[in-house]
């Protein structure tokens, strides 16, 4: 992700200097704004990995992974964006609701699972080490 920045930055620098138009019209719209993307996306993508390190760090100090679910809110997003359509019936807006919760509840299930076995070889552990 460094390589990603530091190569973008210089690329968005040369381009932003230049100002860099596209040659692919002949109104040559501009490039340079594009390719700032490029090191902010590298950033966010490296702020993600620190966020998930410093999760890891939290997990192996407490033995347990801190939840995610909690502001997950897709159901709320479905239910609101199905709500409002004009263009979805009743049945189709309610067999999306279902189809939804029914994801989010195996979401839900698939982590306390996975907090479930991460706590049992926690406890196995300390039983070997005593």
């Amino acid at each position: 992700m460094i390589g990603l920045i530091y190569a973008g930055g210089g690329f968005a620098a040369d381009s932003w200097r230049i100002g860099e138009h596209s040659t692919v019209t002949a109104e040559g719209p501009p490039v340079y704004q594009f390719k700032t993307v490029i090191p902010i996306a590298g950033a966010l993508v490296m702020l993600q990995g620190l966020a998930e390190i410093v999760r890891c760090v939290v997990c192996l100090r407490t033995g347990a992974w801190p939840p995610r679910l909690e502001d997950v809110e897709e159901i709320d997003v479905v239910d609101t964006q199905l709500g409002h359509s004009q263009y979805v019936d009743e049945e189709s807006r309610r067999a999306a609701m279902e189809g939804a919760k029914a994801i989010d509840e195996a979401a839900r299930h698939r982590s306390v699972m996975e907090e479930g076995v991460v706590h049992e070889r926690a406890i196995k552990d300390d039983e070997r080490k005593t």
